[in-house]
């Protein structure tokens, strides 16, 4: 007799972890329900005992990711609802923002734009709620960059904060 696991089942770990769902030879596969011993949730597809696909992670302090997954990582298109009560909605890459994305902030703050390992990175637009200001243009690394009369981007100076 094999003690290969296959089909639907349920396992809980000598951790305290629990996993409830599909499994193919011996591996978490398909869809399952995993809970961490701390109350850390993911709800979703599995491949090779990898959160893998569509899924929700909702982390034990409140943070909660809902969308796609590739081999255990934020990956793709989600939407990360911060404790805070800030929201991200856009492009992963192996857990970093990535790509295109908008970021809601609780207080009515809100960059639109592209990212890239978790930081404003390329061609953005970030709203002051309260300030009536608006900057639109170029990032690199999280900073804005003030446009040269050449068009040619640099980084503002202390004295030119103002200007943004």
């Amino acid at each position: 007799m094999s003690d290969t696991r296959n089909g639907l089942g349920n396992m809980k770990y000598q951790t305290g972890n629990m996993y409830n769902g599909e499994w193919k030879n011996g591996k978490k596969e398909g869809k399952g329900i995993f809970i961490t011993q701390g109350g850390n949730v993911y709800d979703g597809e599995w491949m090779n005992d990898n959160f893998h696909g569509e899924g929700k992670y909702t982390w034990d302090y409140g943070d909660e990711y809902e969308g796609h997954f590739e081999n255990g990582a934020l990956s793709g298109y989600g939407v990360m609802k911060y404790a805070n009560g800030d929201v991200y909605k856009g492009e992963w890459q192996k857990n970093n923002r990535h790509g295109k994305g908008t970021l809601s902030l609780s207080n009515g703050d809100e960059y639109d734009g592209k990212w890239k390992n978790n930081n404003q990175h390329g061609k953005g637009k970030f709203t002051w709620k309260n300030e009536d200001r608006v900057y639109d243009g170029l990032w690199e690394n999280g900073e804005m960059q003030k446009v040269r009369k050449s068009g040619r981007p640099h980084k503002p100076k202390k004295q030119d904060e103002d200007m943004f």
